[in-house]
């Protein structure tokens, strides 16, 4: 089996191999533990990363999902990563607006599971609704994100969402199953404004926020502008 994705390790997080065997995106050894508190709420300065208002309060309105994810400063987005994936890139001007991007690019699928792991500050998402992104191009293979506590084999109190024939300002609601090639995407060359409902899930269980793709079909997307609210 391909081997995509290699932990990397950071504080108060175990090490493991990420699973991507199997349609239902579990498999891989959990051969680390689950560490400590993984994020706080800071000061938030004017960056615009979502990590906490001026005076370290949570902020209000839309907001940076994590750190990066309007996907401009690079090293901050890899930052928030909890685990490497070499198929996932910068787009520096192919963005919405010629801004930057999260690339994935025609790389063939072997094997589905999770292929995006993001560190999430539980008070950022505390008592939060929806989650927005905007997506474009293909993916052939079938395209999903997640909410769940993060293990370096499959992670638990996980809720999905799939993007099976998604339009523009698509409200995608939580399912129990990871994507297949039923889920299949391809929205072109335009930009698709896709809303998560989160308002279902405990969030009280969940740090991380992850992307999962099925197997057997090419993908060639981008991903801007995740934003929580």
């Amino acid at each position: 089996v391909e081997q995509d994705d290699l932990m990397v390790k950071h504080d108060g997080w175990g090490s493991g191999d990420d699973g991507n065997n199997g349609e239902n995106g579990d498999g891989g050894d959990d051969n680390g533990g689950e560490g400590g508190d993984n994020g706080d709420g800071g000061e938030g300065g004017d960056n615009g990363n979502g990590n906490g208002g001026e005076n370290g309060e949570t902020p209000t309105g839309p907001t940076l999902l994590f750190a990066g994810a309007d996907f401009e400063d690079w090293d901050e987005f890899e930052s928030a990563k909890l685990f490497k994936n070499t198929f996932i890139t910068q787009s520096k001007d192919e963005g919405r607006n010629g801004s930057g991007a999260l690339k994935y690019d025609d790389k063939y699928i072997s094997a589905s599971g999770r292929k995006l792991a993001m560190r999430l500050d539980p008070q950022l998402i505390k008592d939060k609704s929806s989650i927005s992104l905007y997506i474009k191009g293909e993916c052939a293979s079938g395209l999903g994100f997640a909410l769940e506590k993060f293990s370096s084999g499959l992670g638990s109190n996980i809720s999905y969402f799939n993007l099976q024939g998604i339009s523009d300002n698509s409200i995608i609601e939580p399912s129990s199953s990871a994507p297949t090639t039923k889920d299949a995407i391809n929205v072109g060359d335009q930009w698709f404004k896709v809303i998560l409902d989160i308002s279902s899930i405990n969030l009280d269980k969940i740090d991380c926020f992850s992307m999962y793709l099925g197997s057997g079909k090419t993908c060639d997307f981008l991903i801007d502008d995740i934003y929580i609210e």
